[in-house]
């Protein structure tokens, strides 16, 4: 059974790890560190999520508010446990978390401009706002 928390501290290595096992493609544009999902955990832990099975963290969702915008950043699961609607439920959880929240006047996501990712976001919601040649501005209906 997955269970679904707020990531902790403690959290920050398998995250990191996950991370750059799934997010190879991107590092030459963006980098990925300890010390960005420790920033995420540390400032902005109410709205990031982790999937775990036997206490073994298999997808998560990183997010943070800033200037009245919740941004859904980086969401992953391991290959093996996709088509188990983990993705779909740490993106509620974190849509649900930022409607929750007052100050919160629009969602936005960037992905991978892909066809993969925007379509998969469309289908839960979300409409495309601004596409670049690498990712896809995408915010909450």
């Amino acid at each position: 059974m997955i269970q679904y928390t707020t990531p902790t501290l403690q959290d920050v290595e398998e995250i990191f790890l996950l991370g750059k096992k799934e997010f190879h493609w991107i590092f030459e544009k963006i980098s990925w560190d300890h010390e960005l999902v420790n920033w995420y955990i540390k400032k902005h832990s109410p709205y990031c999520f982790v999937a775990q099975k036997d206490n073994s963290i298999v997808g998560f969702q990183l997010s943070f508010i800033k200037n009245e915008i919740g941004y859904m950043g980086w969401i992953c699961v391991l290959p093996k446990f996709r088509k188990n609607s983990i993705a779909d439920t740490l993106l509620e959880m974190s849509i649900k978390k930022f409607k929750a929240n007052k100050n919160v006047k629009n969602i936005f996501a960037h992905v991978r401009n892909d066809g993969i990712c925007v379509e998969w976001l469309k289908r839960r919601g979300l409409c495309a706002i601004k596409q670049e040649k690498f990712e896809m501005k995408l915010s909450i209906t």
